[in-house]
């Protein structure tokens, strides 16, 4: 259904690069969605056009322009497609051309199930979601902007996530619409603290996201953005067997440890997520926790490796660590060293 209040920035019959818009269907804090059209093409695209004043100045034009790229390079078919995108510098207008689908979003489809779905269809939303999420973090892309509103279904149900978030808007510009309280819930902590999004953001909203599609509501709601906030910050969510009677363990164990507040202590990557979902028990899951400083370990490498190019600084030494044992007690070294080496082959025979 389209949006009937009047458009900010363009009109039906207007242009942006090769495309005739045909109505707005969607505005956001930074842009607005329109279906439009392109000569000689049969399919319509949705384009996704910037406020004014979001992109401002050459060196967030570049970035834009590199970013709409990386974009247009992910191919995996439950992310919309990213066919084009441009800038009219005279117009200061911005502009991505995407995959057009007609099913609605996600958030349509919540709405219609208050209690949540049957586990099938929980996994038959979700498991796509993930994987799409998982080759976005293979590029090194974050979506950080996870929720229902931005999953569109497409005309065969087929879920399609869209509208990646972007670092390239101006701090200095007011946004052109306050934050919508649907979007503060699925914010991890980290991202109410204001702190640059890891991959760490999306388990956690995907996190939510579980919670919603299994229970039918969020984890924490509120009538103001400082009340949910301070929930995301400080508040351990109620745990989702309570709110819904039979709820597969395995569904909570993922909902549990995708909301911590500590980033280092959810998933390393969101693939786990589904690995754990498809377990026999939730116990398979037990394994990766045994070793605390290993998983710190390999979720640095993994972050240090998809986002070299973007990190100023290298990651900072985790202070956590247990201290090295003192040289004046070997025989502590040698009990210890035994103990973990009969920790192991107990494992490796069980």
């Amino acid at each position: 259904m389209s949006i009937t209040k009047p458009l900010s920035q363009l009109s039906p019959g207007q242009r942006v690069g090769p495309y005739t818009i045909q109505h707005l269907i969607g505005r956001g804090r930074q842009a607005e969605v329109y279906r439009a059209s392109r000569t000689g093409s049969r399919s319509d695209v949705a384009v996704k056009v910037f406020l004014p004043g979001v992109i401002r100045g050459p060196s967030h034009a570049t970035c834009f322009l590199e970013e709409a790229a990386r974009l247009a390079s992910l191919v995996h078919p439950h992310i919309a497609r990213v066919y084009d995108f441009g800038a009219e510098h005279e117009r200061e207008l911005y502009f991505i051309a995407m995959e057009f689908l007609p099913g609605g979003t996600l958030r349509d489809s919540i709405a219609a199930h208050p209690s949540g779905y049957p586990r099938d269809d929980v996994l038959r939303l979700f498991t796509p979601i993930v994987d799409a999420v998982a080759a976005a973090h293979d590029q090194g892309i974050v979506h950080a902007n996870l929720r229902p509103e931005q999953i569109l279904l497409g005309a065969d149900g087929r879920p399609v996530l869209t509208d990646f978030a972007t670092s390239c808007l101006d701090p200095a510009t007011p946004p052109a619409q306050p934050f919508r309280l649907s979007a503060i819930a699925y914010w991890a902590p980290e991202q109410a603290a204001q702190l640059q999004p890891t991959p760490a953001v999306d388990v956690y909203a995907l996190g939510v996201l579980l919670h919603e599609l299994a229970v039918g509501d969020v984890p924490f709601k509120g009538s103001t953005r400082d009340e949910i906030v301070a929930q995301h910050l400080y508040e351990a969510p109620v745990p989702p067997s309570q709110r819904k009677a039979g709820l597969d363990p395995r569904i909570e164990r993922v909902i549990q440890i995708a909301l911590q507040k500590n980033p280092k202590d959810r998933f390393v990557s969101v693939r786990e997520m589904v690995a754990l979902l498809n377990s026999a028990s939730g116990d398979d899951y037990a394994t990766l926790n045994l070793d605390r400083r290993l998983t710190r370990d390999v979720r640095r490498r993994s972050e240090e490796n998809a986002f070299r190019k973007t990190r100023a600084a290298p990651t900072p030494q985790d202070d956590t660590l247990p201290p090295k044992p003192s040289s004046k007690k070997p025989w502590l070294i040698i009990g210890a060293g035994i103990g973990l080496g009969l920790a192991a082959l107990a494992l490796l025979l069980i």
